[in-house]
């Protein structure tokens, strides 16, 4: 296992979306000058001219990080700053710590099941060279190897699965970090309305507001509401990519039900670009399809590995068609990139067992190995169309069935 307690920078913890919400943040607490920097004085984010400022220590887990510079005479107004910027930073740190470990869980237990996986093969291998005739132990020996073949496939499954709770961590806190800083600005709000009206009560009903109050008062209850819809359209974003989640796990569909596979089409594509990180352009042309009768889950399973090996094939930034329509009574389904290509040998090596041309620890082998076993499950074909540097395609069939076939 790797050690946890690394150190992360400010430009890990403090993405560049979030720039514009803080410098908001902060112009609304009374700011006009200011700067966040790192360690090296380097600012990722200026409002206002920096001569002469003052700085605060910005840490994160008792790790420093970056400063925040400030006007000498605001050093009030900057500690609620410098508290509202902690806040971003330590909740971007619990998720990347998330992310972290649960990346190298799911890295160990695929290690682990090699390494069994290989061990079991070594014994095999002893007891053919001991015995041809023991039949009944080559037999027990090679259900053991299946056994464990299978635990792989789910480790390959666990392996995206992994991948796709980074992403998903990163794409959910996004709208929960502005409704968030959204909810400490609306209670700011509220306590200076809260101000305004005890002045009335103090006054009497023959109180009036001065200009001024009166303007500060009306972007007050103007901007309470735009926050509000704003959070509002926040939440609602949550619950698609939790729906969407709900959808792709089928947690009420785990055995054989009926499904439109171009719903499962569209909900893997927006699961799949939530967990992608390069500049990707995916680009859908879906068809109505007809109902059919198969394993949701393996379904998505099946596209969404389709889908990560077609990213993984794109260095920097790229194109990837997701195609699907009805051929001759059957599902034809074409997922194509713009990424490498292959040559002929990796090719011939393409679905078998363990083949990556990824780095080590960059993936199973087994993405390609576990959607062809899908597809024949299903009495399927797939095929595979690809050139060194213009890419690769992927076609499947899979014929309609029925609930009694």
């Amino acid at each position: 296992m790797e050690d946890f307690e690394r150190v992360f920078t400010i430009e890990e913890l403090l993405p560049s979306r979030s720039y514009c919400r803080i410098t908001k943040a902060l112009q609304q607490m009374g700011m006009n000058h200011f700067s966040v920097n790192n360690l090296e004085g380097t600012p990722l984010l200026q409002y206002g001219q920096d001569n002469g400022l003052n700085q605060i220590d910005l840490s994160a887990e008792l790790e420093p990080v970056g400063f925040l510079r400030f006007e000498p005479e605001k050093l009030e107004l900057a500690e609620s700053a410098a508290n509202f910027i902690l806040e971003v930073l330590q909740t971007n740190w619990r998720y990347q710590m998330a992310s972290d470990i649960h990346l190298q869980v799911s890295k160990q237990d695929y290690y682990d099941l090699k390494s069994k996986h290989q061990q079991l093969q070594e014994s095999e291998r002893r007891y053919r060279e001991l015995s041809e005739h023991l039949e009944d132990k080559v037999r027990a020996q090679l259900k053991v190897i299946e056994d464990s073949q299978r635990q792989l496939y789910e480790t390959e499954k666990m392996a995206s699965i992994g991948q796709l709770a980074a992403g998903v961590a990163h794409e959910i806190n996004n709208p929960i970090g502005f409704v968030s800083s959204n909810l400490n600005t609306a209670i700011d709000y509220l306590q200076e309305l809260n101000q305004f009206f005890s002045r009335f009560l103090e006054n009497g009903t023959n109180s009036t507001l001065s200009d001024k109050e009166s303007s500060e008062a009306e972007f007050l209850l103007e901007d309470f509401g735009s926050l509000l819809i704003e959070s509002k359209e926040g939440t609602q974003r949550v619950a698609r990519i939790v729906a969407d989640l709900r959808a792709f796990s089928n947690v009420d569909q785990s055995e054989d039900a009926w499904i439109k596979l171009s719903d499962n089409l569209s909900q893997v594509a927006r699961i799949f670009l939530t967990s992608v990180e390069k500049k990707i352009i995916l680009e859908t042309n879906i068809s109505p399809l007809l109902p059919t009768w198969c394993k949701p889950a393996h379904i998505n399973q099946l596209l969404l590995n389709l889908l990560d090996n077609a990213a993984n094939a794109i260095t920097q930034q790229g194109k990837i068609t997701l195609g699907c329509e009805m051929v001759n009574g059957s599902i034809f389904l074409e997922v194509k990139d713009t990424g490498v290509g292959m040559d002929e040998e990796t090719k011939r090596k393409a679905f078998l067992p363990f083949y990556t041309t990824r780095e080590v620890g960059g993936g199973t082998g087994l993405g390609l190995t576990v959607s062809r076993d899908i597809v024949l499950a299903h009495n399927g074909k797939i095929t595979m169309e690809s050139q060194l540097g213009q890419g690769t395609t992927i076609q499947v069939i899979i014929p309609l069935k029925d609930k009694s076939r």
